[in-house]
């Protein structure tokens, strides 16, 4: 149902795919518009960092 709803990328393993959170969040958006302050939201990750900038 995540698909159907227009979410980008595209979702295809559910585990690996929602692992960072930023589906969640777009999902989230869609069923409580303007909750998500996208602004403060990493949507790329830095090599280096990234482990604890997806926590």
């Amino acid at each position: 149902f995540i698909n159907s709803l227009g979410i980008e990328p595209h979702v295809n393993y559910l585990y690996s795919d929602l692992c960072d959170g930023l589906i969640i969040l777009q999902l989230y958006d869609i069923i409580r518009p303007n909750t998500v302050d996208w602004p403060k939201i990493y949507k790329t990750f830095n090599a280096i960092k990234e482990r604890f900038q997806k926590l």
